[in-house]
Parts: structure tokens; sequence; C-alpha cells
């Protein structure tokens, strides 16, 4: 669950914008991910393409922050300090990256649903009607 889950009405959102946003989305894509079997795995190697995507919001955010004072998340008000952000930050990204690790892993399971896959191969062995 997420800050604006847990603490709920403290961003300039409505609540229910939090709410769908960071619960009911991640939810209803985390369910999707482990019960449908309709993925490859993932490669390892490509875990960094978690990254690019939160750093550029995470930039795009502390220079908005800067300019003009206001960030989406009280913990990235540049009146906290370089420390704190930095911390903030740094938590954020690993926990980003620990997630991508279980997509990963969980890009290994079959899932509880396989939907049957009709292949090019399949379709010319049909005889025709």
């Amino acid at each position: 669950m997420s800050y604006n889950v847990l603490v709920p009405g403290t961003g300039s959102a409505p609540v229910w914008v939090s709410v769908v946003l960071h619960g009911i989305f991640p939810l209803a894509a985390a369910l999707d991910w482990l019960v449908i079997g309709d993925r490859e795995p993932q490669l390892w190697r490509h875990l960094w393409v978690v990254l690019p995507y939160p750093l550029t919001w995470l930039a795009v955010t502390l220079y908005r922050g800067v300019t003009d004072g206001w960030v989406p998340y009280g913990f990235l008000l540049p009146q906290r300090g370089t420390a704190s952000i930095l911390l903030h930050v740094t938590g954020l990204l690993c926990l980003l990256v620990a997630a991508g690790i279980v997509v990963w892993a969980a890009s290994r399971t079959r899932g509880a649903w396989r939907p049957v896959r009709v292949t090019a191969d399949d379709e010319s062995s049909s005889p025709t009607r």
C-alpha cells in the first residue's frame, strides 16, 4: 500500500483519486499478472526498464518543487532538506526495484489461468472449410 492510501486526503487530489491510483489500479495489475498466465518470462537483464519513468518523474517533480514550491507528496518538499529528500527517494527507488524483482519472478509462474494461444502454425495445420 502506498502513502496516499494509508494516509488518504494528504495530497491536493480528492481522496477517491488517491485510492484508485495508489490502491485499486496496482491491486488489479498485480492480480492480472499473477492470475493470467499469458506472458513470456521477463529477462533479468531488462530489469532496468522499471527505472527511467520514475526517475524522469522524480526529476521533473523536484525541479517543479524548487521552481514553484508544489510537489505531490509532502516528503518531497524542498524545505524538508536535501538529506530527507535523498533518503526518501533512495527508499522509494529501492522499493520500486524490489517490486520489479517480484514482477520479474512472477513472470516465471504459470498463473492460475492460462489462455490457449493460437499460432500461425496451428492455423495452417487446421483443415480449410
